[in-house]
């Protein structure tokens, strides 16, 4: 290799380095940091990193399950380990306190499992004692709810995901029941349910997560698949379709929750993985994505939500933490 050759071999690689360090502080300067540290991957591919993630013992948070976002600014999440729903302001990261705590013996929390929130800011709560209680928007500490869904006649049997329709009425998941039962607007104290999903045609085997999409469509987790219901659905209905099989990455499924185009999110909670499926996904049918992996952050993920910007929140059971993602179409 002559002089001048290797003149240029030593240029370029200075050229690169400039660059690559320009990059960088260009990235810092305009707040970008986050982002920068962000790895983008192909489609299908099971390798991602968290945004930002919740955690530590100033935030209150155990064993955190449920999660809702209100108003595009705070997150709710319920813990089952110790009694009592956390709020924390929207871009909250790190070791921090929630804004406001739901706890103590007044509230009635018994092994809280999900939060909901109707179109007043009213805070629903699925309890481990068959009870659905309510609580005024922006609730805090050891207050009473203003009202409560419990009794024989609601049927309430471990429940455990919730969902509101546009019209108020109540969707209760029911693990022990095998069921889904949904309930009026304002429905209080031993209330019937309007109807009943329940039955061997069904398919519901110990289902716990549940959602509703733009048309109407009822999302369930089962132990090992998602069974989607039609509008109206009740009694003992088959499904209209469900998503199960070898191929699905499903590994015992809870939270689920669909982005504004209509992807599926489900939590595997034995997969520490979340799986994101297309629109009509059904049968044997393989993620468009999956957020899994060491840098990943989850641990027994249970609940998935997202704001209105489209961030998606995953609550991790096991090492107490809440997970962030940057918006993806789909993530």
């Amino acid at each position: 290799m002559n002089p001048v050759q290797k003149y240029l071999i030593a240029w370029r690689t200075f050229a690169v380095t400039l660059l690559l360090v320009f990059a960088t502080s260009l990235a810092m300067t305009n707040g970008l940091a986050e982002s920068w540290r962000m790895t983008a991957y192909a489609a299908g591919s099971s390798e991602s990193v968290a945004l930002r993630t919740i955690s530590g013992t100033r935030t209150g948070l155990g064993h955190p399950a449920g999660m809702v976002v209100a108003g595009g600014s705070e997150l709710l999440v319920s813990n089952k380990a110790n009694n009592r729903v956390t709020v924390y302001a929207r871009g909250a990261g790190g070791n921090v306190a929630p804004r406001r705590t739901i706890s103590g013996a007044r509230t009635g929390l018994i092994d809280p499992r999900d939060v909901a929130l109707d179109s007043s800011g009213n805070l629903y709560v699925s309890n481990k004692n068959n009870s659905i209680t309510v609580y005024a928007p922006r609730a805090t500490g050891n207050v009473r709810a203003l009202r409560t869904i419990s009794g024989a006649r609601t049927e309430l049997n471990d429940p455990e995901g919730m969902v509101l329709d546009p019209a108020g009425n109540l969707y209760v998941v029911n693990i022990l029941g095998n069921s889904v039962t949904v309930y009026a607007p304002g429905a209080t104290g031993n209330a019937a349910p309007l109807r009943t999903i329940s039955g061997f045609h069904t398919g519901l085997n110990s289902p716990g997560g549940v959602a509703l999409d733009s048309s109407g469509n009822l999302y369930v987790s089962n132990s090992d698949s998602i069974i989607v219901f039609a509008p109206g659905d009740s009694d003992n209905i088959a499904p209209l379709r469900t998503i199960s099989g070898a191929h699905t990455g499903l590994a015992n499924p809870l939270g689920v929750a669909l982005d504004h185009a209509g992807h599926l999110y489900v939590a595997n909670i034995l997969g520490s993985s979340v799986t994101i499926y297309a629109l009509g996904a059904a049968g044997d049918a393989v993620p468009i994505r999956t957020v899994s992996g060491s840098r990943a952050g989850l641990s027994r993920p249970g609940g998935v939500a997202f704001d209105s910007s489209g961030t998606l929140y995953v609550s991790n059971i096991k090492n107490n933490s809440i997970t962030v993602y940057a918006a993806r179409r789909p993530y």
